[in-house]
């Protein structure tokens, strides 16, 4: 556990980080200008930069943030999967350091998942295909690869209703704490009787489900 000034300093560095990274290499990107989760989640969830952390992210494009991650978390091993294979080459002129595994696929196949183990990972980010369907179905291939009390985070659910859906979706594999983070100031009410946080941010649309700790 981390004393809380240290995981404050930590977040500072961490906004510090995804800021310089997201101003340099989106001057070169094609595609709409960057945007950041970083205060929404990620400075909480992804404070101590010196876990060794297995965090993997579906969707690469240009490498991005696996420059981010195998820059943040250097004692961590980092992951990416797309299933643009051009992706990998891009991503590779990132310098990327030897902890860094990049493979190409179907993120949302069970071929592609069966690829891990079960309770290998600490975060796993879907930036992929951002279709509702493939988010939903994203949750439930996924789960079992997640470390108890790790996090599955789905970035980029276009409308609310689709966000309620994942939150249903998180509930019906078994996940008691869920995240939804939205551009407008609304109030997103729990299905069921479980124990659900709700934030609201400024930033953008994501949903953060989090497994749920259990003996």
């Amino acid at each position: 556990f981390l004393p809380w000034s240290l995981r404050c300093l930590l977040s500072v560095e961490f906004l510090k980080l995804k800021t310089y990274y997201t101003s340099k290499i989106f001057q070169y990107a094609e595609g709409p200008p960057p945007h950041s989760y970083a205060p929404g989640y990620y400075v909480n969830a992804f404070a101590d930069r010196y876990a060794p952390v297995n965090i993997l992210e579906i969707g690469i494009y240009n490498g991005e943030s696996m420059r981010i991650w195998d820059d943040w978390f250097v004692n961590g091993r980092i992951y990416g999967i797309d299933n643009d294979c051009s992706s990998l080459d891009r991503a590779s002129h990132r310098n990327l350091s030897e902890r860094v595994h990049l493979s190409c696929g179907d993120a949302y196949s069970q071929e592609v998942v069966d690829r891990f183990e079960d309770n290998f990972f600490d975060f796993i980010i879907d930036d992929g295909s951002h279709i509702p369907n493939d988010q939903a179905k994203f949750i439930g291939l996924w789960l079992p690869k997640v470390k108890r009390g790790g996090k599955l985070i789905i970035e980029d659910v276009a409308e609310l209703h689709n966000a309620e859906r994942m939150r249903d979706e998180a509930y019906n594999n078994s996940i008691t704490n869920v995240n939804i983070l939205t551009t407008r100031n609304v109030r997103i009410i729990p299905a069921r009787n479980v124990n659900t946080t709700t934030i609201t941010n400024t930033t953008t649309n994501l949903t953060t489900t989090t497994r749920a700790q259990t003996q």
